[in-house]
């Protein structure tokens, strides 16, 4: 029988594996697998704290914003850093990337999408 697991759990393992969670939200009849809503809710939060993207749907527009997410991680790019902090004690460890102001001027409103941190292993 599979053991479930919380989602705290979920996320440290989705953190240390490194991924990504993309969701396409659509709102149907799901009556079957339990509460929509809270699936729905979660998925959100894991793409918001791993750096992926939710966008949601209507039936008829499955195919439109699935493009759309498509074209989304095309136009990703990923960033390395080395931090300052040498201990490898487990611990989770905030990142937060900014836009220089100078780019925002330029540029305009700039959206950054990013994972919430990881664990220093």
């Amino acid at each position: 029988m599979p053991t479930t697991i919380g989602e705290s759990e979920a996320l440290r393992e989705l953190f240390e594996s490194g991924s990504v969670v993309c969701t396409l939200l659509y709102k149907g009849d799901q009556s079957d697998v339990g509460d929509p809503y809270f699936q729905r809710e979660v998925a959100k939060r894991f793409a918001e704290a791993t750096g992926g993207i939710s966008i949601k749907s209507s039936q008829e527009d499955i195919p439109a914003r699935l493009g759309e997410m498509i074209e989304r991680l095309r136009q990703r790019y990923t960033i390395g850093y080395s931090s300052s902090n040498t201990a490898h004690d487990g611990k989770f460890r905030k990142i937060k990337l900014k836009v220089a102001p100078q780019v925002q001027k330029m540029e305009g409103p700039v959206v950054v999408i990013t994972r919430r941190g990881y664990y220093a292993k």
